[in-house]
């Protein structure tokens, strides 16, 4: 088991020290529109009482989806 161990550690160790020397950018995107219309109960069935899709706001956010 220990000698299994110690190679998956020096493996993360490796890979963090890497990942601490390159830089790292996120492609975001600016989503606008504060204030537009939310969902209503027809569009969305499944929860009539619950609208979606209104934000008061601007936010960012990734481009694409990151994933591990």
């Amino acid at each position: 088991m220990l000698r299994v161990a110690i190679p998956i550690v020096i493996a993360i160790h490796l890979t963090a020290v890497a990942l601490a020397q390159s830089p790292v950018t996120l492609d975001l995107v600016t989503v606008g529109a504060p204030g537009n219309r939310a969902t209503n109960a027809l569009e969305t069935p499944s929860y009539p009482d619950t609208p979606r899709g209104s934000v008061p706001y601007e936010f960012r956010m990734m481009r694409t989806e990151l994933t591990v």
